[in-house]
Parts: C-alpha cells; structure tokens; sequence
C-alpha cells in the first residue's frame, strides 16, 4: 500500500515538473538536437528527444466519407458500410484530396521525455 501511495506521489510529482518545466526542457532539447545530428539526448535519469508521427486521418463525419468513398474510392468500403481508413489515407497520400468527412491532424514531431 505505501508503495502504491510512493508511485502515485512520484507520478504527480513528474507530472508537476512536466508541466511547470517541460517546455523549457523542450527548448533546451530542440537546441541541442540542432547542434548534432540525433534525434534524442541521454539525460542522467532518461532520455528527451523528438519522434516524428505519421499523419493520420480523422474521420469527422463518416457518413460523408461513405458517400465519397462510394463514387470515388469503392475499394475502400466493405458491404457493412465502414470506411477503410487506410485505403483512403492512401488516397490522400497519392493524390493529395482531402475527402469530404475527413480532415488531416498529425504528422508533426512530438516532444517525449522517457
């Protein structure tokens, strides 16, 4: 039990810090990264770095999206009438449209502290 009660407070401690000092460290990390050509730095308790996320696509109103898919890319429909994602993110990837439902979020670096 006191265990359990020394990682809760270890966890909001971490968070705390994180959030009162992680964009500091993230300036801090971006510049160091800038000077060589990694994307993470050793830190005596872990490591920062930058990882880079794949785009994906979010679906905002499927129903459009089904309809789009049905006149434009059928391939990515299954009989119960759900998107395949994937297809149409290859779509998106290929040719560059944005269907009508979708929108693209992501695809950016994500700061990390491990």
């Amino acid at each position: 039990e006191s265990a359990d009660g020394e990682l809760r407070r270890a966890e909001r401690e971490e968070l705390f810090f994180l959030h009162r000092y992680g964009r500091q460290l993230e300036d801090w990390a971006r510049a160091e990264v800038a000077k060589s050509r990694r994307k993470s730095i050793k830190l005596p308790a872990g490591m920062v770095g930058f990882r880079t996320e794949p785009p994906k696509l979010d679906v905002i109103d499927e129903a459009k999206l089904v309809a789009w898919c049905r006149t434009t890319l059928p391939t990515a429909l299954r009989i119960e009438t759900h998107v395949l994602k994937q297809h149409v993110k290859d779509h998106v990837v290929i040719t560059g449209e944005c269907p009508d439902g979708t929108a693209i979020s992501g695809g950016g670096q994500r700061f990390y502290v491990r």
